[in-house]
């Protein structure tokens, strides 16, 4: 059986000093973009990623983070009930950024996603914005998406 790490995880950073001046670049992948198929998953089909994005956050004239959000994009196709499993999924998100901005918490927050990865960090965001106390303000450095994904989604 394949071993899949699921979460928020840091993929790059500028420097090893955060700054509450920074930008956490978030990325989320589409439902193929986690297959594990590609020895690196940022540039597999669906990732929400490539070398533009390295390229661009390189040269932002400000401390960067690259933070990719990696899913299990199974349980979100598995059974009948797929709206439950990408509001699971946006809680994630929220867990590992508000675990890792704990001591940089001001950093503005620039979401990149793609597919399903968008819903999630619809539902992410809509889910923080309800709850600022559990949350924090993540809404509110919340500066930039950009999303390729579906409009709405539907449960049978």
């Amino acid at each position: 059986m394949e071993k899949h790490d699921y979460g928020l995880s840091i993929d790059w950073a500028e420097s090893d000093n955060s700054s509450s001046s920074g930008l956490d670049l978030v990325i989320v992948h589409g439902l193929y973009g986690n297959l594990g198929a590609s020895p690196n998953p940022r540039v597999s089909p669906g990732s929400g990623s490539s070398s533009w994005v390295d390229d661009y956050v390189k040269d932002l004239d400000v401390d960067a983070r690259i933070l990719i959000f990696r899913y299990d994009a199974g349980k979100i196709l598995a059974g009948r009930y797929s709206r439950g499993a990408i509001q699971q999924q946006a809680v994630s998100l929220l867990e590992g950024l508000t675990e890792l901005r704990r001591t940089d918490s001001k950093r503005s927050i620039m979401f990149i996603s793609h597919d399903i990865g968008g819903l999630i960090v619809k539902d992410a965001l809509q889910i923080a914005a309800f709850d600022s106390i559990k949350w924090g303000e993540i809404p509110d450095y919340a500066r930039m998406l950009v999303g390729l994904l579906p409009y709405s989604y539907t449960d049978p």
